[in-house]
């Protein structure tokens, strides 16, 4: 008799063992994911998992990058993940739990592990390539609505330079000689042109600094000259020169400048040029037709 009540306790003990043995999830599958960090940052989710062991990938749907990511998952439904930049190195962390065979909730880590944000993640039954693919499809009609939008923009606008400002020229002539030899000394006397369409619009030749000195630098010159669209896509040209009474002017240096890009609620613009010993910048402002 007592054998026979020892025997079933033994089975009973080993039914009991094997049903809490049984995992909870499961730590075999292939699946998608669709969610958001923070209640707003929508992304998509493919993990394989192989006996807990994770590989897969996500995106944002904002920018269209498959991020790749790996980590581990537990029979508890512990899931923990790492985000991997372009040189496979940790740029985010996921932990957290699976509420039900089909949902995810946690906590997002940025790559110094000092901030997070909460997400969740629902099983979908989207294609994850599908849906990158869309993903991509829609930025990129984006962007090009943005460039046809920018440039309709762009075209509404006129270009105002209001100053050139020279910081810097070369000591000498490229030849080794001073640009001057005059009683009053071996400096330039320096003028500045600015050219649209080819021709001359400004020149401060009769308002030249004589003898500039380095140490005189930066010289700021008021232009006020405008150019609509088409013009400054050609390019504004720029040419500062030694100014020469018997003989031709010397150039002390030129610049083209071009790709002027108007951007909403900014009022002023700097564009430098720089080139061995010469430096030289256009301050400028954007109005309207």
């Amino acid at each position: 008799m007592k054998k026979l009540v020892l025997l079933v306790l033994l089975i009973c003990v080993g039914l009991f063992s094997c049903k809490e043995d049984k995992p909870k999830y499961s730590i075999d599958f292939i699946k998608t994911f669709e969610g958001q960090i923070n209640n707003k940052l929508d992304y998509v989710l493919q993990l394989k998992s192989n006996k807990g062991k994770i590989i897969g990938e996500y995106f944002y749907k904002k920018n269209g990058k498959k991020i790749n990511i790996s980590g581990n998952l537990t029979s508890e439904g512990i899931i923990e993940l790492t985000e991997l930049d372009t040189e496979n190195i940790p740029s985010g962390f996921f932990k957290g739990k699976f509420i039900n065979e089909n949902r995810i909730e946690g906590q997002w880590l940025n790559a110094k592990k000092n901030d997070s944000l909460p997400f969740y993640s629902i099983n979908s039954s989207s294609d994850f390539f599908i849906e990158l693919k869309k993903s991509e499809e829609i930025i990129r009609e984006e962007k090009y609505k943005k460039i046809v939008d920018n440039k309709a923009l762009q075209k509404s606008k006129i270009l105002v330079v209001d100053y050139l400002n020279i910081k810097s020229i070369p000591q000498i002539k490229s030849s080794g000689k001073s640009w001057d030899r005059s009683a009053s000394g071996n400096y330039p006397d320096v003028f500045s042109q600015v050219y649209k369409n080819g021709q001359v619009v400004f020149s401060n030749l009769n308002d030249r600094k004589e003898n500039l000195k380095l140490s005189q630098l930066p010289l700021k010159t008021k232009v006020n000259k405008s150019f609509n669209y088409q013009e400054r896509q050609k390019g504004i040209i720029v040419v500062v020169s030694d100014y020469d009474t018997f003989n031709d002017d010397d150039r002390i240096g030129s610049a083209m400048f071009k790709g002027f890009s108007f951007e909403k609620g900014k009022k002023h613009y700097t564009k430098n040029f720089k080139q061995g010993g010469f430096e030289i910048s256009l301050v400028y402002h954007f109005k309207n037709k």
